[in-house]
């Protein structure tokens, strides 16, 4: 009981003092993988066989696959609960329907302008521009 105590009060620290050193954060997250590596060899002989155990009972975890329709009714309704705003909303919408919105400017420019063997293309003038 008192190692968790111990645990918590040093984790509460970090999370308390490492913001207002924001500018050297790397350099103390550098300063800080020794200790890291201590706690993690002393609680490996307890963690490895806890999340042994844990997998054992709870079952194999799944991963959730969003599609692009879906990811995007999730952004919208983040935005509706004021998580995120609409502008990052808006730019990762975009980037997730970026690759429906160049096939369909593609074919535009394919009926607007016809294939690209039927475009005249005059190489003189390219060599007078380099």
């Amino acid at each position: 009981m008192s190692v968790t105590i111990v645990f918590e009060r040093l984790t509460l620290s970090f999370q308390i003092f490492t913001p207002k050193c924001a500018r050297h954060g790397l350099t103390i997250g550098s300063k800080t993988v020794p200790l890291v590596k201590i706690i993690i060899f002393i609680l490996y002989p307890v963690a490895k066989p806890l999340a042994f155990c844990l997998d054992f009972a709870l079952g194999a975890e799944l991963a959730t696959i969003y599609s692009n329709s879906e990811m995007t009714k999730l952004l919208q309704i983040h935005v509706q609960h004021n998580v995120i705003d609409k502008e990052t909303a808006g730019a990762m919408t975009g980037a997730l329907t970026y690759k429906v919105r160049t096939s369909t400017a593609s074919s535009v420019v394919t009926t607007t302008v016809g294939p690209n063997d039927e475009i005249f293309f005059d190489r003189t003038l390219q060599s007078r521009t380099s």
